[in-house]
């Protein structure tokens, strides 16, 4: 109702593409978070989502700017670091992706996304004790975190 009001509401439309992506109607979305970013080009949080959009559409350069742009505007941002960890992690990027878990986690100790991501990185580099630590730290933070769940159990199965 706020677009029809007054369709250049860079909130309103941001809203509108949050709304449409939990409907899983992404394409649609995107032309929302690109008509906020017109009308508002320093909200981070349309740009952090708008790299999510092209991250799941497998455009991991399109979405490593769209983080950047975001973390420009709001360098405290867990989740731009942490996306933006992601995509290095997918570019096997470890180094790379272990530093913006860190910097996601130092913001926001209590994320269990960010330490089951940092815990696959260091996994990644050969440290089991550890990543097994932060996959744990995972549970506690978030019970039901199916990532950190599911990391454990194939890790209890793993040969000593």
């Amino acid at each position: 109702r706020a677009i029809e009001i007054d369709p250049q509401y860079a909130k309103a439309n941001l809203g509108m593409a949050l709304t449409l992506t939990k409907l899983g109607r992404g394409e649609e979305a995107k032309g929302y978070y690109e008509k906020s970013l017109a009308l508002d080009p320093r909200n981070s949080q349309a740009w952090n989502n708008l790299g999510l959009w092209h991250d799941k559409m497998g455009d991991l350069g399109e979405a490593e700017r769209h983080y950047l742009k975001a973390l420009e505007l709001k360098p405290n941002s867990a989740q731009a670091h942490n996306n933006l960890g992601m995509i290095y992690g997918k570019r096997g990027e470890v180094d790379r992706a272990i530093r913006e878990f860190e910097r996601s986690l130092a913001l926001n100790p209590s994320s269990a996304r960010a330490n089951s991501n940092l815990a696959l990185m260091i996994y990644k580099q050969g440290d089991a004790a550890r990543a097994k630590a932060l996959w744990e730290k995972a549970l506690v933070l978030d019970p039901q975190y199916p990532e950190a769940r599911k990391a454990l159990e194939l890790l209890a199965r793993r040969p000593s």
